[in-house]
């Protein structure tokens, strides 16, 4: 059975914090998997954190294979950029209307 993602929820968050965003899935539309988070590392770069325990000594979400891994990534950091897009181009439009535009 191939892997599907059939549903993303993702809320960004609006702090100056590394976590960006918080997100669920639903995949083969039969498991739903929350606390997913997307942080931004020191160097830029953006990664999705599967569910842990608080210790990091436990993963509760493990894919077993990197291809099912990378497919996770790959649909969440997609869904994560045209959010941002979207705020971004709220947020001038926003600006634009205070400044008499």
């Amino acid at each position: 059975m191939e892997t599907v993602i059939t549903h993303i929820s993702m809320k960004l968050t609006e702090s100056e914090d590394k976590i960006k965003a918080y997100a669920s899935i639903v995949i083969n539309d039969s498991i739903k998997i929350n606390g997913i988070k997307i942080v931004m590392t020191k160097t830029e770069k953006l990664l999705v954190i599967l569910p842990e325990a608080e210790n990091r000594k436990l993963q509760y979400v493990v894919p077993l294979s990197q291809e099912t891994r990378q497919h996770i990534d790959q649909q969440l950091l997609e869904r994560y950029f045209v959010l941002e897009e979207a705020l971004n181009k709220t947020a001038n439009m926003k600006g634009n209307d205070s400044n008499g535009n």
